[in-house]
């Protein structure tokens, strides 16, 4: 496993390794019609974004080869925002306690 701040996902594997390691999963979808969109969702032992799905990661990025976009890793949501662009959505601000 990588050990930077930030990681593309491209295997399963890696997928679900970080799902488990915490931090946040980026999902960048070049497929939006407004050019791009850059989510991040918060994943911790305690605490996981319901907007993390296997199945969505085998569709975008396994099946589609990740034509309409990627996931990636970050080991928090600031450097989520900082090197991805990615804002953290709005379930995982509530888990935070954020509005």
């Amino acid at each position: 496993m990588d050990t930077s701040d930030v990681v593309g996902l491209l295997t399963e594997p890696e997928f679900l390794g970080c799902a488990a390691r915490g931090g946040a999963i980026a999902i960048l979808d070049d497929a939006s019609r407004s050019g791009g969109k850059r989510v991040a969702h918060l994943q911790t032992e305690r605490k996981a974004c319901s907007h993390v799905d296997l199945e969505h990661f085998r569709e975008k990025v396994l099946a589609n080869s990740g034509r309409h976009g990627r996931y990636c890793w970050a080991c928090n949501s600031k450097v989520a925002e900082r090197d991805l662009g990615a804002v953290l959505c709005a379930e995982s601000k509530g888990l935070l306690g954020r509005s």
